[in-house]
């Protein structure tokens, strides 16, 4: 099985003497661009398929089939039965069933997809998918909701495009030859298509029964556009959503974003970090999470320094190994740590030694490094990791 990693394409392929022949069987949406705006501003073309749907975050799968004799034995498939295997893939993973969002014992991305179809839902899916149809779906867990966005939403799964890999063409809601999905899962909320807007002028924004479309807070839109053997797809955000969205990036947890948040805003003092940071608040958090935040942290703390302390004084601690790599903690011992008769001085290194593992924990904000701030979370804080 071959990769694209631009578009998340999966390839078959066969080779003659001359020649390999590259077949996309798993295709989707890939490079979606963010528009953050008040008013739509994008104009889609006359001549091509599109739709505009709801935007809302959640996990994309892939469902797709291959004969057997295809199968790739370095992948897991998510079902086999006769001559076909099915492989539930994300954008980047082949065997995508077997993937987790969040660490710590959570179900898997096919555990979820499984218990909200049930039995005869999977037997659909799989009906649906037994010879060229690669069918994306949109998949909203309770479990998965790492930030509280469904409120009363039962778990549920959508079906979005279509990739026909006979016809090597995508299919959108929008389309006569679109196939319907069969309960549980739902069809797509399509706001808008074809032949439902009008430009009154030319590069104009979106027009409906005169009125220009309006993008709401909380209520993000995605515009696909259908070009045969490509996609294009915008969301549709406003500056408010996109502060929270930016913030949602930061970690699986909400309350590790905070902390990252907080740090770039006292240390950037930008006005980006604090508006993101404000409008987190508001959104994500009640008032009753963000009184006991910093009393969760603190707790968190002391509990790290008394093992750090341990440490110090030569006990051994296990610590967990991304706070120990990240944080650098062998390091900062060697730095500090002394035989110095002097207590005083002894003192003041060990607290140099703490403060300095703390502020290197602290300055864990980039993608690469926030493990370290989530592992001290689970390890230190045990509150609510969501």
């Amino acid at each position: 099985m071959n990769y694209d990693n631009t578009t998340g394409t999966f390839y078959t392929s066969t080779t003659d003497e001359m020649t390999a022949t590259f077949n996309p069987v798993c295709r989707g949406f890939y490079g979606t661009e963010t528009h953050k705006v008040s008013r739509c501003d994008l104009t889609p073309p006359s001549n091509l398929h599109w739709c505009v749907t709801e935007a809302k975050n959640g996990t994309g799968l892939r469902l797709f089939s291959l004969p057997r004799s295809e199968h790739d034995p370095d992948f897991e498939p998510w079902r086999q039965s006769g001559d076909r295997v099915w492989y539930l893939a994300t954008y980047k993973n082949l065997s995508g069933h077997l993937g987790r969002w969040k660490d710590g014992g959570m179900k898997t991305f096919g555990m979820m997809f499984e218990e909200i179809l049930g039995e005869e839902g999977i037997t659909s899916v799989l009906e649906a998918t037994k010879d060229n149809l690669c069918i994306s779906y949109f998949m909203r867990h309770r479990e998965n909701d790492i930030h509280n966005e469904m409120g009363d939403e039962e778990s549920h799964v959508i079906q979005t495009i279509v990739w026909d890999s006979a016809a090597q063409e995508f299919i959108g809601p929008s389309m006569p030859n679109w196939p319907t999905p069969s309960a549980p899962v739902r069809e797509p909320t399509v706001l808008y298509k074809n032949e439902e807007l009008t430009n009154d002028v030319e590069d104009g924004p979106f027009f409906k029964n005169g009125e220009s479309v309006v993008i709401e807070d909380g209520h993000p839109l995605l515009l696909t556009v259908y070009k045969g053997s490509d996609i294009a797809s915008y969301k549709l955000i406003t500056h408010a959503d996109e502060y929270v969205r930016q913030f949602r990036s930061r970690s699986h947890s909400r309350f590790v974003a905070l902390m990252v948040c907080e740090r770039l805003a006292a240390k950037t003092g930008k006005a980006e970090h604090l508006e993101e940071l404000e409008f987190a608040k508001i959104r994500l958090f009640t008032p009753e999470e963000l009184d006991g935040f910093q009393t969760n942290v603190q707790a968190g703390k002391d509990e790290f320094f008394d093992e750090l302390d341990r440490k110090y004084d030569g006990g051994y601690v296990a610590f967990d190994k991304k706070i120990y790599n990240g944080c650098r903690i062998l390091d900062c011992l060697n730095k500090y740590q002394t035989d110095n008769k002097d207590e005083a001085q002894f003192e003041t290194n060990r607290q140099a030694f703490k403060e300095e593992v703390w502020d290197r924990l602290r300055n864990s904000t980039n993608w690469r490094k926030v493990g370290a701030l989530e592992s001290f979370w689970r390890v230190y804080v045990r509150a609510n990791f969501n």
